[in-house]
């Protein structure tokens, strides 16, 4: 590993960014009759069969009010997704120069810097960038109430998943080409590089968590959906690699993404074979493990 400082800077493509955690992701390539959102008891009953009684999201969910509630009605002020990048340069700065912090100093100083760069008129810098371009721009994701959840209990791991959410769509948009996403070959490199990127930034129980919200959250979650099925596989299998790798907020995002060629190449990854011919159609949707090949880019890896 390249033992760089990790910064938000690192985003080094000019494509608009997406809402690779936005509530409805599914909306596009499910029938949403098969599906339907799960209500907050039954996800802590589902959290509690799978022994997730400590996690992250278990424990917000059964708060009556999260520690730092409203936090995520920043992600809809205009000035703070002008500022997006700019906050994370802080708040990566501001962990560097305090490693001692405590978990309630870190999210302070993320809840002013959020305050400081969503009020009217505040000044838009352009970050650092160490790459060729410069991502000058965010379209922040609308998190389903799950995710709010998380983000409201600790704004600043929520700001991260978020950022990483970012670099992923980006890279993997770069790196394939605008394409459509649900259920083929570049939509497994995103999820995967997502989730290594989340356990990079963040750590691994997270990164867990608000995946598992974030697939839950979704209007027509379904246990039986393929593309839910897809996503979970995915996931987990970022999440494994970034562990074996020792991936943590020292490194790169350029060290996430080899990660994630690896794992992209190394067959370990599923995607829906026929998925751009019965995107609808759950009985013809076939998960199928797949070896990635350097071929499938249109651009060359940057790493």
């Amino acid at each position: 590993m390249s033992g760089k400082k990790m910064l938000l800077a690192g985003l080094s493509l000019a494509t608009a960014s997406m809402a690779i955690l936005s509530g409805g992701a599914f909306a596009e390539t499910t029938d949403s009759s098969k599906g339907k959102k799960l209500k907050k008891q039954q996800v802590i009953n589902l959290l509690e069969n799978n022994d997730k009684e400590d996690s992250y999201l278990y424990i917000a969910l059964g708060k009556d009010d999260q520690d730092y509630e409203g936090a995520h009605n920043y992600l809809k002020n205009e000035n703070f997704k002008r500022n997006f990048k700019v906050i994370g340069e802080e708040l990566s700065n501001y962990q560097k120069d305090n490693p001692d912090a405590t978990e309630e100093e870190l999210n302070e100083f993320f809840i002013e810097t959020a305050k400081k760069y969503s009020k009217e008129g505040s000044e838009k810098r352009i970050a650092k960038s160490d790459g060729e371009y410069e991502l000058e721009d965010y379209d922040i994701p609308k998190l389903n109430e799950y995710e709010e959840v998380l983000f409201d209990d600790n704004p600043k791991k929520g700001y991260w998943s978020i950022a990483a959410g970012v670099e992923a769509y980006d890279y993997t948009d770069y790196l394939f080409g605008s394409t459509k996403w649900p259920g083929g070959k570049n939509d497994a490199f995103r999820h995967a590089y997502w989730n290594i990127t989340m356990v990079m930034l963040v750590n691994d129980q997270w990164a867990d968590d608000w995946a598992t919200a974030h697939e839950l959250g979704a209007a027509d979650y379904s246990k039986n959906n393929p593309h839910v099925k897809m996503d979970l596989h995915n996931n987990d299998e970022g999440r494994y690699k970034a562990a074996q790798d020792g991936l943590d907020p020292n490194d790169h995002f350029t060290d996430a993404r080899k990660s994630a060629h690896e794992l992209y190449e190394g067959g370990k990854l599923k995607y829906l074979k026929n998925w751009d011919k019965y995107p609808r159609d759950w009985n013809k949707l076939d998960l199928t493990r797949f070896t990635g090949k350097s071929s499938d880019y249109e651009n060359d890896p940057r790493y």
